[in-house]
């Protein structure tokens, strides 16, 4: 390994490619949770459109759990 630390292709690895693999999985992350958030807010939304029998005071929770997110 310290071997290869001090090639071209090693220091090029962990100078360049290293660092860009590690941001583009931070995006990926973040990417994935931003999508997890919004499909929750729509699967919620549905919950409270569709349900005929949810009670005004389960409504407003939902809603006010929405808008906290």
């Amino acid at each position: 390994m310290n071997e290869f630390m001090i090639t071209i292709m090693g220091k090029r690895f962990f100078e360049d490619t290293a660092p860009s693999i590690a941001q583009s999985l931070k995006d990926i992350a973040y990417q994935l949770k931003h999508t997890n958030n919004l499909k929750e807010q729509d699967i919620l939304k549905q919950v409270i459109d569709n349900s005929q029998n949810n009670e005004p005071a389960t409504k407003r929770l939902f809603k006010k759990y929405i808008r906290g997110k």
